[in-house]
């Protein structure tokens, strides 16, 4: 589960006109607003660019969200037809961007008038606002980071099922669920692609029907390997300690 943050949205949307167009687009047009990462000018229009213009597949807005892709997939071609967004597809999934997202339009208060009429008097004020601000940037860069990192990983630990499995190529979203936990298990990912070998290699199936079709019988025999293998990491390295100290004297 993403970390959360505040993010603002345009009140313009709160109108009867809008309420029909994205109807029950709404989750999906809020999570690409809280996704846009910048905004840029383009034929005297503003479009937020989302996840930094990374490709983004269906099935992780549907996880995110907890919704089936299906639906993910009506309600994205739903914000298309009527303009909201945009998206350009890509080897991963699509590239998307929001239009009118004014996700990072400054606005001005009574505050920001008081502050040119006197200036002077604000410069503590003025440091703390910008600390601030410097934190919202870090946790947004971290965020960021985050999800392009777990987006390599469960490409690749998918990939590697799929491989293995070699029984069709579609996941199913209790087989996504699963990845995605044992991602946030913070697992290297190069042990878990290898322990996928490992529990596919150790698996003796019983007839030619007999085999592993879900990805949370793996998640259990990573969790169970990588465990075990670190338990006995420890034993080993307090053994170790204590050779060590007799030896010394």
């Amino acid at each position: 589960m993403p970390e959360s943050f505040y993010f603002p949205i345009y009140s313009g949307l709160l109108t009867k006109e809008h309420r029909e167009k994205i109807g029950p687009a709404l989750w999906e047009f809020i999570w690409f607003i809280s996704k846009t990462t910048k905004e840029i000018e383009e034929d005297d229009e503003t479009w937020g660019i989302v996840l930094g213009g990374r490709p983004v597949k269906q099935s992780e807005i549907a996880t995110e969200i907890g919704i089936s892709e299906s639906t993910v997939k009506r309600n994205i071609a739903r914000l298309k037809q009527h303009g909201y967004i945009e998206a350009k597809r890509a080897p991963y999934g699509e590239i998307y961007r929001v239009k009118n997202s004014k996700k990072f339009k400054k606005r001005q208060t009574k505050n920001d008038l008081s502050e040119k009429r006197d200036r002077s008097h604000m410069t503590e004020r003025k440091t703390t606002y910008d600390l601030s601000n410097k934190d919202i940037k870090d946790i947004k860069k971290e965020e960021e980071e985050k999800s392009l990192n777990n987006h390599d990983a469960f490409q690749k630990i998918a990939d590697k099922f799929i491989q293995r499995r070699a029984r069709g190529l579609v996941l199913s979203k209790k087989d996504e669920e699963s990845i995605n936990r044992l991602i946030e298990d913070n697992i290297p990912l190069d042990k878990i692609l290898s322990l996928i070998d490992v529990v596919f290699d150790e698996y003796k199936p019983k007839h030619r029907l007999d085999y592993i079709a879900k990805f949370e019988y793996v998640e259990k025999g990573v969790l169970d390997r990588y465990h075990n293998d670190k338990k006995k990491r420890s034993n080993l390295d307090a053994l170790d300690e204590i050779a060590s100290k007799y030896e010394t004297e």
